[in-house]
């Protein structure tokens, strides 16, 4: 008998939270710390949104989930518009992701997670 997937929460900025949501943004990658190693394939994630606590849950299901050294390596092997759409090239996705609190150290010791999404209706 199939387990029914584990659900887990986290929550978006803008514009990613948009971007999540309308699918524009299939890809979203993360720290590989413990939290997130508890996410399995098949799993639903339900994005809320940071700032806007009243805007509906965005339920998506993980499709692939694939492991890299570093952010560098999880954008270049899908391209940064998948990863993040408002960005234009991959140094920049990089900066902004190592501009996040202790994600650069962080990425360092635990490696990068990145998540193919399937957004749920």
């Amino acid at each position: 008998i199939m387990s029914s997937p584990t659900v887990h929460k986290s929550k978006l900025a803008e514009p990613h939270y948009t971007n999540v949501k309308s699918g524009a943004k299939p890809y979203e990658t993360r720290v590989f710390d413990a939290k997130r190693r508890k996410v399995q394939l098949g799993d639903i994630i339900e994005f809320a949104h940071n700032d806007v606590p009243k805007k509906p849950v965005i339920r998506v299901r993980v499709v692939e989930l694939a492991l890299f050294k570093n952010f560098r390596d999880a954008i270049t092997s899908v391209g940064v518009r998948k990863v993040l759409p408002n960005v234009r090239t991959t140094d920049e996705g990089v900066k902004l992701y190592e501009s996040f609190p202790d994600y650069k150290e962080n990425a360092k010791i635990h490696g990068v997670v990145r998540w193919k999404l399937e957004v749920l209706k």
